[in-house]
């Protein structure tokens, strides 16, 4: 067990080495640590690593930089949904990159070093709005996912023995999410809405769609006339797109979420109808195309009808990014006299609906593609006082 000094070093000239058997190339693999201040220093290191090594806990400290694990290694095998991990690649770009803890190495994070970093983040300025720039802070949620990231990261890396452990799970005050409460319609601002924008917009029923599913916005732009059963009355979750609009993906956020929604006979006939509607308009383009062509004049060549087989789509049959559908839901929005709500929070609003209405958490759950009914009843938890309120009707009904 060699231990050696370096004498062209004015400190910390001791050393270790040993072998540890061969590398997968069939080379001997030698383990090496330096920068000890004594010989006995440098011994018990040595000792303490060697008996690591042959107990299989040893792992060897990595020279990459926090970063490029980051972004090289560590979120390209990354098991996400799609979305997921281009926001991921987002937060990682965005805050973390140039920063201190992603230019040290791997193995020399320390507790500190993620405590201020985190601590940065929560006096970082940014500035939002193009029209109308203005300086802001990160919200406590972006700060928790980015953290997140972070952590999950360093506890990948010790399952790959990459670290010994995780100094991200030691910092204190944690970042924590900001739990804040929805704005959603009641009854009637939903009756008022549905009826004061039917027809006004091409993607009118897209929002009352989902109102009446509660499917997020990536599921309602991703669902394929396949996916409808007329029959049953059922649509089948099984695709969405991507946040920026540009790739259609099988499957749904999380495996909960590939799921089969039931809809009522209105929603249903409107739906066939919407889909004469689209026939007609493929077919209106189709013969425009092809009378260009007959006549030998040119055309536009993305002014073809282009079918992905959509439930709401562009005109030309293409998909509709997220933002243009969120351009035209606000738009409407503009012109009618009910609260100011996310599109989001038309998903936020079926499902309260459903749990004032006393229909049961697990049917709620099940309809928004949630892994368990305890999501269902953290994230509505603000309705249980009313829920609270019905209950105790319904045993004075029955007493």
């Amino acid at each position: 067990m060699p231990v050696y000094k370096d004498e062209s070093k004015k400190k910390n000239k001791w050393w270790y080495e040993f072998e540890a058997g061969k590398k997968p190339n069939g080379k001997r693999n030698v383990i090496r640590k330096k920068g000890f201040f004594t010989e006995k220093e440098a011994k018990a290191a040595m000792v303490k690593a060697e008996s690591e090594y042959y107990e299989g806990t040893y792992v060897d400290p990595s020279k990459t930089k926090f970063g490029v694990y980051l972004l090289d290694q560590w979120l390209p095998i990354k098991s996400l949904a799609g979305s997921t991990k281009e926001m991921y690649d987002s937060y990682i770009r965005n805050h973390v990159l140039g920063s201190l803890i992603a230019e040290t190495p791997l193995a020399n994070l320390t507790i500190i070093m993620i405590q201020d970093y985190i601590q940065m983040l929560k006096e970082k300025k940014i500035v939002i709005g193009k029209k109308k720039p203005k300086e802001s802070s990160l919200s406590p949620n972006t700060i928790k996912k980015i953290y997140s990231i972070i952590n999950t990261s360093l506890n990948d890396a010790v399952t790959m023995k990459k670290l010994k452990e995780n100094p991200s799970k030691k910092i204190i005050n944690k970042p924590a999410n900001q739990k804040t409460k929805s704005t959603v319609w009641n009854q009637a601002q939903i009756r008022k809405f549905v009826e004061e924008t039917e027809g006004k917009s091409r993607y009118s029923l897209a929002f009352r769609f989902t109102l009446m599913t509660g499917l997020r916005q990536a599921e309602v732009l991703g669902l394929r006339w396949k996916d409808v059963d007329f029959e049953k009355s059922v649509i089948r979750v099984q695709q969405t797109i991507t946040h920026d609009g540009k790739t259609l993906k099988d499957g749904a956020k999380t495996d909960s979420s590939v799921r089969p929604v039931k809809l009522d006979v209105k929603t249903m006939n409107t739906l066939i109808k919407h889909y004469n509607m689209q026939q007609l308009e493929r077919k209106q383009i189709e013969t425009k195309v092809a009378e260009k062509k007959a006549a030998g004049k040119s055309f536009y060549n993305g002014r073809q009808y282009r079918d992905h087989d959509l439930v709401f789509c562009t005109v030309f049959g293409t998909p509709c990014t997220p933002r243009n559908l969120s351009r035209a839901y606000n738009s409407l929005l503009k012109e009618i006299d009910v609260p100011k709500i996310t599109f989001h929070e038309l998903r936020h609003t079926q499902a309260t609906l459903l749990l004032t209405k006393n229909v049961h958490p697990k049917v709620v759950s099940e309809r928004l593609g949630h892994s368990s009914v305890k999501i269902t009843l953290d994230t509505y938890s603000h309705m249980l006082p009313e829920m609270q309120e019905v209950a105790a009707e319904c045993l004075a009904d029955v007493l």
